[in-house]
């Protein structure tokens, strides 16, 4: 976790270089420990109990390389600042990072011990616990027998909060998940930058075309929907420049499977609808790009974050009533790329008629 306020001082960061290096790794494990000595640990647990309002515990789990879960914890708390007679004058947000846990029970109830084991070894009163953030995963966020819950019955004053930008990453992957067309063109997106990315010749003959574009393919974030939007507009830029590489691949590689992979790939590139979702997707990546970004700014506050999500659902709102619009612009889009402007035609399921049924199927116009 970083800092999402200004006004947070970061303990422990500016002597933590596993922040810009592989954090991953079972050594920068160990000498974040080491970083935070407990001299500062106690530092920390004095200006607690110094304030009445006090912190907030952060915590997530990675993998390190031995694939071993490390549990990061994370104290945000209020100093308090007194002058030479110990009046208070004003008070700090601080954040403070106390260091990678190995994670040896994955359950809720597990994850809740190590948590309280970690605090009160700390010094750091749980009854000074005012909020929870954690990922939305049932285990810490569930609200009858998760980690938040359970803390939750030990100081009912922990209320658990939630990432606004991690919410709507979770929001936006529930509804594509509803719509197989637009599964099936990210799906699309993934394989032409694993079929290039994959093999140097290609990925040199696909920069033959692009020449020195500072756009190139990208690969698909598989998690951080907001992210997928580098991926589409790479396409998007470079549509004919992959179609040309995809051509000549077709006439002139000599292996089979490359030429048929080829061929799908092109296949799928082809029809308006590809050219439709596109200009689409484009436009609704972009607003949600915006609020992504916007949610995670270090100056926000929760009256921002309510307006920037309230603009962006009218956006996505008027985007959402301006199909002729968008049908437009795909079309001027198309005929630029050289392709026909018609939908494909899906073939109407019918059911096998017996020999003394009269009524016929009928399809509804979609």
């Amino acid at each position: 976790s970083t800092p999402d306020d200004p006004s947070i001082e970061c303990e422990c960061y500016d002597k933590l270089n596993i922040l810009e290096k592989g954090y991953t790794e079972v050594t920068a494990c160990k000498s974040t420990k080491a970083d935070c000595s407990d001299g500062e640990i106690k530092k920390i647990s004095d200006e607690i109990v110094d304030t009445e309002d006090a912190q907030k515990v952060l915590t997530d789990t990675t993998q390190d390389i031995t694939k071993r879960d490390q549990l990061s914890v994370i104290i945000r708390h209020v100093h308090i600042v007194r002058n030479v007679n110990q009046e208070p004058t004003h008070f700090k947000v601080k954040e403070t990072f106390l260091g990678f846990y190995e994670l040896k029970d994955h359950s809720a109830e597990g994850m809740t011990n190590q948590i309280l084991t970690l605090l009160k070894e700390a010094h750091i009163p749980i009854e000074k616990c005012y909020r929870q953030g954690y990922d939305g995963a049932y285990i810490m966020s569930g609200v009858y027998s998760g980690v938040q819950t359970r803390i939750k019955q030990i100081q009912p004053n922990a209320e658990y909060v939630h990432c606004n930008s991690h919410n709507l990453n979770l929001v936006i992957n529930d509804c594509v998940n509803g719509s197989h067309d637009i599964l099936s063109f990210y799906a699309t997106l993934q394989n032409i930058y694993l079929f290039f990315g994959n093999s140097i010749k290609r990925w040199d003959l696909l920069s033959i075309f692009t020449g020195e574009s500072k756009v190139t393919l990208k690969k698909l974030n598989p998690t951080r929907w907001s992210g997928r939007l580098q991926s589409l507009t790479a396409v998007k830029v470079r549509f004919m420049d992959v179609l040309k590489a995809l051509t000549e691949l077709i006439f002139k590689s000599t292996k089979k499977e490359e030429r048929e992979e080829a061929l799908q790939i092109k296949k799928k590139m082809g029809p308006f609808d590809f050219v439709f979702i596109c200009v689409f997707l484009f436009k609704v990546m972009c607003e949600v790009n915006y609020a992504s970004k916007t949610l995670q700014k270090q100056e926000i506050d929760l009256e921002e974050a309510t307006e920037v999500l309230k603009h962006v659902c009218k956006k996505l709102n008027y985007i959402r009533n301006s199909y002729e619009q968008i049908k437009l612009e795909a079309e001027e889009l198309a005929r630029k790329w050289d392709i026909e402007t018609n939908f494909q035609s899906k073939r109407q399921p019918v059911k096998k008629r017996h020999f003394d049924e009269l009524a016929s199927d009928h399809g509804f116009q979609n």
